[in-house]
């Protein structure tokens, strides 16, 4: 059997394009559940409107999973904590950005087109910039607010740009979480990555972001950081290879189990290019495995133009026509309990 996540990253920023979403849902299988990664700045940007335009999405076959992305709307909402600008993948070190046609799907392209001001934002900034503390700060208000919002438990996390290093993790299992999906290939935002080469910086559709790949990179590629906001030294110990493949499985860091964000995001990764060539692998190594389980894990964005989402409805149709009895979709609170039931180890 091979196991699909479909997640939805929600980061925060706007609901301009949350009908292309609730179209691509209604394309769907109707069984087919959804882990929607939540970023709570919503609640704090959109105070009357949020709740409902969220549930106005999730069903009750999804789960709802925590997603962070430094937001001013957030930071400035939890006590004790200081809004930090340092260091922002898209501009490094400055918070000042120019908006673009695509900014991982920080706008949509009929929007960003539209937009010639800069805007200002957190959002680049990763989490782990933050102290220890503070992390732990962050993660419990947000789990908070949207159990409060939302009335579901949140045992789920993913990091906003995927970047979660040791100080991330550690909070997480002090505040209980039972699954994370942050790690991710590097070859998916640097095609080509390998051990010993970097990759050319650019993802499947040509488009570069030289710091937010060198971020990436950094933590989930072969080099250890020994120090820093991108310190991986103790997830580095668990992985299975030198770094983060798109065939990586799941696997324990501590008490969290890890499922790889192994496809990465529909705006950065390509149906022919990433999707089918790593599912033809997993039914290939399935069969020949005496159909050992494999997961697999897509993303998209809510925030994302339909031009990236409709990759994700064009594989879902390559696996209705070829493969209709060889996956099962799943939410990562169901991966979770299924890898720890059968022990996929």
């Amino acid at each position: 059997m091979i196991y699909i996540n479909f997640c939805v990253d929600w980061e925060g920023d706007h609901f301009k394009n949350l009908y292309d979403l609730k179209y691509l849902l209604s394309k769907l299988d109707k069984d087919i559940p959804v882990t929607h990664f939540i970023c709570p700045s919503y609640f704090y940007h959109y105070p009357k409107t949020a709740t409902e335009k969220i549930n106005s999405i999730v069903r009750p076959q999804d789960e709802i999973g925590l997603h962070i992305h430094c937001n001013k709307y957030l930071i400035n909402n939890i006590p004790g904590v200081t809004f930090k600008t340092q260091h922002n993948y898209y501009k490094k070190n400055d918070i000042t950005i120019q908006a673009r046609d695509k900014i991982i799907s920080f706008l949509p392209k009929s929007y960003a087109k539209k937009i010639k001001q800069k805007v200002i934002s957190g959002r680049g900034v990763p989490l782990s910039v933050y102290s220890s503390d503070e992390i732990v700060q962050i993660i419990r208000h947000s789990q908070k607010l949207l159990f409060d919002k939302l009335q579901t438990k949140i045992t789920s996390f993913r990091a906003g740009g995927w970047l979660a290093s040791d100080a991330i993790f550690e909070a997480l299992n002090k505040l209980g979480f039972s699954g994370d999906s942050s790690a991710v290939p590097p070859e998916i935002v640097s095609n080509s990555y390998e051990i010993d080469y970097i990759g050319n910086n650019h993802d499947d559709f040509g488009e570069t972001y030289p710091y937010f790949s060198d971020f990436v990179k950094k933590i989930w590629g072969s080099t250890i950081q020994e120090s820093g906001f991108l310190k991986n030294k103790k997830i580095h110990s668990y992985f299975s290879s030198h770094y983060i493949s798109k065939k990586e499985q799941p696997f324990f860091i501590d008490k969290i189990l890890e499922i790889p964000n192994n496809l990465g995001a529909t705006d950065f990764a390509e149906i022919n290019k990433t999707f089918i060539p790593t599912l033809e692998w997993a039914i290939k190594e399935n069969s020949k495995n005496n159909n050992k389980p494999l997961f697999l894990n897509l993303t998209c964005h809510q925030e994302g133009d339909f031009y990236y989402k409709k990759g994700m409805l064009d594989f879902f149709c390559y696996i209705t026509e070829k493969y209709p009895k060889e996956v099962r979709y799943i939410t990562i609170r169901e991966a979770t309990s299924i890898f720890k039931k059968h022990k996929f180890l």
